[in-house]
């Protein structure tokens, strides 16, 4: 299903690997009873885009995933100062 991307502004949680106001890195779902997942920000053309990397359980395992290396993010643009929208999620729920 793709949703706009303002609802990944919800479920994107945590940065992992980014600086304040750096929305490029890897960043995590937010956790379900089952995991999360691992999603690259980086840029595809003029816009942003988002890889699922990998899948963890609750304990920070990886764990099999069957749509690891899919875009799950797509042209993502600025909207203002340090906002970011205009671009389509694919929720693999």
């Amino acid at each position: 299903m793709i949703r706009s991307f303002f609802a990944v502004l919800l479920t994107l949680s945590t940065p992992l690997a980014a600086q304040a106001q750096e929305i490029k890195g890897i960043w995590k779902t937010e956790a379900t009873d089952q995991g999360y997942l691992e999603v690259q920000i980086a840029p595809c053309g003029p816009a942003l885009c988002g890889t699922i990397l990998r899948a963890r359980d609750l304990q920070g395992r990886e764990q099999p995933y069957e749509h690891t290396g899919k875009q799950m993010i797509r042209d993502m643009a600025p909207t203002g100062a340090n906002t970011w929208g205009n671009g389509q999620i694919w929720d693999p729920r």
